[in-house]
Protein backbone atom coordinates (compact mmCIF):
# COMPACT_ATOMS: atom_id res chain seq x y z
CA UNK A 1 0.00 0.00 0.00
CA UNK A 2 1.29 3.47 -0.89
CA UNK A 3 1.79 6.14 1.76
CA UNK A 4 -0.59 9.05 2.18
CA UNK A 5 0.96 12.25 0.72
CA UNK A 6 2.61 14.33 3.42
CA UNK A 7 4.51 17.61 3.50
CA UNK A 8 7.45 15.77 1.91
CA UNK A 9 5.43 15.20 -1.29
CA UNK A 10 6.17 18.23 -3.54
CA UNK A 11 2.93 17.92 -5.51
CA UNK A 12 0.72 17.84 -2.45
CA UNK A 13 2.94 20.28 -0.52
CA UNK A 14 2.33 22.98 -3.16
CA UNK A 15 -1.45 22.56 -3.07
CA UNK A 16 -1.60 22.27 0.72
CA UNK A 17 0.42 25.48 1.10
CA UNK A 18 -2.00 27.42 -1.12
CA UNK A 19 -4.97 26.04 0.82
CA UNK A 20 -3.21 26.59 4.17
CA UNK A 21 -3.79 22.95 5.14
CA UNK A 22 -1.43 21.09 7.48
CA UNK A 23 -3.28 17.78 7.88
CA UNK A 24 -2.98 14.56 5.85
CA UNK A 25 -5.06 14.54 2.68
CA UNK A 26 -7.21 11.61 3.85
CA UNK A 27 -8.33 13.63 6.91
CA UNK A 28 -9.53 16.70 4.98
CA UNK A 29 -13.15 17.72 5.55
CA UNK A 30 -15.37 20.01 3.49
CA UNK A 31 -14.87 22.82 6.00
CA UNK A 32 -11.10 22.68 5.42
CA UNK A 33 -11.41 23.80 1.78
CA UNK A 34 -14.71 25.68 1.72
CA UNK A 35 -14.09 29.23 0.52
CA UNK A 36 -10.38 28.59 -0.13
CA UNK A 37 -8.58 29.69 -3.32
CA UNK A 38 -6.19 27.95 -5.69
CA UNK A 39 -4.58 29.77 -8.60
CA UNK A 40 -6.25 27.70 -11.34
CA UNK A 41 -9.08 25.29 -12.05
CA UNK A 42 -6.45 22.71 -13.00
CA UNK A 43 -5.03 22.90 -9.47
CA UNK A 44 -8.47 22.10 -8.04
CA UNK A 45 -8.73 19.11 -10.35
CA UNK A 46 -5.31 17.88 -9.21
CA UNK A 47 -6.36 18.37 -5.58
CA UNK A 48 -9.54 16.33 -6.09
CA UNK A 49 -7.67 13.57 -7.95
CA UNK A 50 -5.23 13.22 -5.07
CA UNK A 51 -8.02 13.34 -2.50
CA UNK A 52 -10.02 10.69 -4.37
CA UNK A 53 -6.97 8.47 -4.85
CA UNK A 54 -6.13 8.34 -1.18
CA UNK A 55 -9.77 7.99 -0.15
CA UNK A 56 -10.35 5.07 -2.49
CA UNK A 57 -12.39 6.28 -5.49
CA UNK A 58 -11.90 7.81 -8.92
CA UNK A 59 -13.43 10.97 -10.40
CA UNK A 60 -14.64 12.35 -13.71
CA UNK A 61 -15.53 15.79 -15.01
CA UNK A 62 -19.20 16.64 -14.93
CA UNK A 63 -20.65 20.13 -15.43
CA UNK A 64 -18.83 23.22 -16.67
CA UNK A 65 -19.84 26.83 -17.33
CA UNK A 66 -17.88 29.35 -19.39
CA UNK A 67 -18.12 33.11 -19.87
CA UNK A 68 -16.25 34.56 -22.85
CA UNK A 69 -14.19 31.40 -23.09
CA UNK A 70 -13.16 31.40 -19.41
CA UNK A 71 -14.31 28.68 -17.01
CA UNK A 72 -16.45 30.22 -14.27
CA UNK A 73 -17.70 26.94 -12.77
CA UNK A 74 -16.40 23.38 -12.90
CA UNK A 75 -17.83 20.32 -11.19
CA UNK A 76 -16.19 16.94 -10.67
CA UNK A 77 -18.05 13.86 -9.46
CA UNK A 78 -17.30 10.33 -8.35
CA UNK A 79 -17.07 7.84 -11.21
CA UNK A 80 -20.03 6.02 -9.62
CA UNK A 81 -22.27 9.12 -9.70
CA UNK A 82 -25.68 8.75 -11.36
CA UNK A 83 -27.31 5.64 -12.79
CA UNK A 84 -26.93 3.83 -16.08
CA UNK A 85 -29.79 4.35 -18.47
CA UNK A 86 -31.87 1.26 -19.22
CA UNK A 87 -32.07 0.33 -22.88
CA UNK A 88 -35.49 0.79 -24.50
CA UNK A 89 -34.72 -1.84 -27.09
CA UNK A 90 -36.73 -5.03 -26.79
CA UNK A 91 -34.24 -7.06 -28.82
CA UNK A 92 -32.26 -9.61 -26.84
CA UNK A 93 -28.69 -8.52 -26.05
CA UNK A 94 -26.08 -10.52 -27.90
CA UNK A 95 -23.17 -9.14 -25.92
CA UNK A 96 -22.49 -9.92 -22.32
CA UNK A 97 -23.83 -6.99 -20.23
CA UNK A 98 -21.28 -4.76 -18.53
CA UNK A 99 -21.36 -4.59 -14.73
CA UNK A 100 -23.19 -1.63 -13.25
CA UNK A 101 -20.73 1.19 -12.53
CA UNK A 102 -23.16 4.02 -11.79
CA UNK A 103 -24.58 3.48 -8.31
CA UNK A 104 -25.77 6.99 -7.46
CA UNK A 105 -22.75 8.17 -5.44
CA UNK A 106 -23.21 11.85 -4.55
CA UNK A 107 -19.61 12.76 -3.72
CA UNK A 108 -18.64 15.83 -5.76
CA UNK A 109 -16.51 18.97 -5.83
CA UNK A 110 -17.72 22.23 -7.37
CA UNK A 111 -15.47 25.25 -7.90
CA UNK A 112 -16.85 28.69 -8.73
CA UNK A 113 -14.59 31.50 -9.89
CA UNK A 114 -16.05 34.78 -8.65
CA UNK A 115 -15.31 38.18 -10.16
CA UNK A 116 -13.06 39.21 -7.29
CA UNK A 117 -10.86 36.15 -7.65
CA UNK A 118 -10.56 36.73 -11.40
CA UNK A 119 -9.62 40.36 -10.76
CA UNK A 120 -6.92 39.38 -8.25
CA UNK A 121 -5.52 36.89 -10.75
CA UNK A 122 -5.48 39.59 -13.46
CA UNK A 123 -3.73 42.09 -11.17
CA UNK A 124 -1.07 39.52 -10.30
CA UNK A 125 -0.50 38.74 -13.98
CA UNK A 126 -0.34 42.44 -14.88
CA UNK A 127 2.16 43.05 -12.07
CA UNK A 128 4.44 40.32 -13.39
CA UNK A 129 4.22 41.74 -16.90
CA UNK A 130 4.98 45.26 -15.68
CA UNK A 131 8.06 44.11 -13.77
CA UNK A 132 9.22 42.17 -16.79
CA UNK A 133 8.78 45.22 -19.04
CA UNK A 134 10.65 47.50 -16.61
CA UNK A 135 13.42 44.93 -16.34
CA UNK A 136 13.85 45.06 -20.15
CA UNK A 137 14.08 48.87 -20.01
CA UNK A 138 16.77 48.68 -17.33
CA UNK A 139 18.92 46.53 -19.64
CA UNK A 140 18.81 49.28 -22.31
CA UNK A 141 19.40 52.16 -19.89
CA UNK A 142 22.27 51.66 -17.40
CA UNK A 143 20.93 54.44 -15.14
CA UNK A 144 17.38 53.11 -15.13
CA UNK A 145 16.44 51.33 -11.91
CA UNK A 146 13.39 49.61 -10.49
CA UNK A 147 12.60 49.06 -6.81
CA UNK A 148 9.50 47.27 -5.59
CA UNK A 149 8.03 45.89 -2.39
CA UNK A 150 5.65 42.96 -1.88
CA UNK A 151 3.14 42.37 0.91
CA UNK A 152 2.67 39.34 3.16
CA UNK A 153 0.78 37.55 0.35
CA UNK A 154 3.70 38.10 -2.05
CA UNK A 155 1.63 40.57 -4.09
CA UNK A 156 3.03 43.81 -5.46
CA UNK A 157 2.60 46.62 -2.92
CA UNK A 158 4.86 49.56 -3.89
CA UNK A 159 6.77 50.16 -7.13
CA UNK A 160 9.27 52.88 -8.08
CA UNK A 161 10.89 53.40 -11.50
CA UNK A 162 13.04 56.45 -12.45
CA UNK A 163 14.77 56.28 -15.84
CA UNK A 164 18.30 57.43 -16.49
CA UNK A 165 17.39 60.95 -17.63
CA UNK A 166 15.14 61.51 -14.62
CA UNK A 167 17.91 60.37 -12.30
CA UNK A 168 20.41 62.82 -13.85
CA UNK A 169 17.86 65.63 -13.61
CA UNK A 170 17.36 64.86 -9.93
CA UNK A 171 21.12 64.99 -9.29
CA UNK A 172 21.24 68.44 -10.93
CA UNK A 173 18.01 69.94 -9.53
CA UNK A 174 17.29 68.17 -6.28
CA UNK A 175 16.88 71.27 -4.11
CA UNK A 176 13.10 70.89 -4.30
CA UNK A 177 11.25 67.57 -4.46
CA UNK A 178 7.48 67.58 -4.88
CA UNK A 179 4.82 64.88 -5.06
CA UNK A 180 1.80 64.89 -7.32
CA UNK A 181 -0.47 61.96 -6.56
CA UNK A 182 -3.55 60.90 -8.53
CA UNK A 183 -5.62 58.90 -6.10
CA UNK A 184 -7.42 55.69 -7.14
CA UNK A 185 -7.89 56.73 -10.77
CA UNK A 186 -6.43 53.57 -12.34
CA UNK A 187 -7.82 50.05 -12.71
CA UNK A 188 -5.79 48.75 -9.75
CA UNK A 189 -6.89 51.42 -7.23
CA UNK A 190 -3.27 52.36 -6.52
CA UNK A 191 -2.10 55.96 -6.07
CA UNK A 192 0.17 56.98 -8.95
CA UNK A 193 2.82 59.34 -7.59
CA UNK A 194 4.87 61.64 -9.81
CA UNK A 195 8.04 63.01 -8.22
CA UNK A 196 9.00 66.35 -9.71
CA UNK A 197 11.15 69.41 -9.21
CA UNK A 198 12.12 72.65 -10.93
CA UNK A 199 15.34 73.99 -12.42
CA UNK A 200 16.75 77.52 -12.08
CA UNK A 201 14.39 78.67 -14.86
CA UNK A 202 11.40 77.24 -12.95
CA UNK A 203 10.85 74.57 -15.59
CA UNK A 204 9.33 71.36 -14.26
CA UNK A 205 11.41 68.18 -14.36
CA UNK A 206 10.15 64.66 -13.67
CA UNK A 207 12.36 62.68 -11.31
CA UNK A 208 10.45 59.41 -11.27
CA UNK A 209 7.15 57.58 -10.96
CA UNK A 210 5.74 55.29 -8.29
CA UNK A 211 2.66 53.14 -7.76
CA UNK A 212 1.93 52.95 -4.04
CA UNK A 213 -0.21 50.64 -1.95
CA UNK A 214 -1.99 53.60 -0.33
CA UNK A 215 -1.51 57.26 0.68
CA UNK A 216 -0.31 56.49 4.18
CA UNK A 217 2.92 57.48 5.87
CA UNK A 218 4.39 53.99 5.63
CA UNK A 219 4.17 54.02 1.82
CA UNK A 220 5.70 57.49 1.47
CA UNK A 221 8.43 56.60 3.98
CA UNK A 222 9.33 53.59 1.84
CA UNK A 223 9.33 55.76 -1.30
CA UNK A 224 11.65 58.41 0.16
CA UNK A 225 13.96 55.80 1.65
CA UNK A 226 14.55 53.96 -1.62
CA UNK A 227 14.60 57.07 -3.82
CA UNK A 228 16.89 59.42 -1.91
Amino acid sequence: MEDIPSTSDPEWENIAAQLNIAIPINEIETSDVLGKLLNSVEKWEEFYKLSAKWTGFSIRRDDVKRVQGHITMRRWVCSYEGYRRESSSERPRKKRPHPLMRTGCQVALRVVRVAGAKREEKIKTDSERALGFLDCLSKKDPNFFVVYQVDEDNCLANLLWPDGTSHLDYVAFRDVLGFDTTYMTNEYNKPLTVMAGVNHHFHTYIFGFALLLHEKQVSYSWLLRVFL
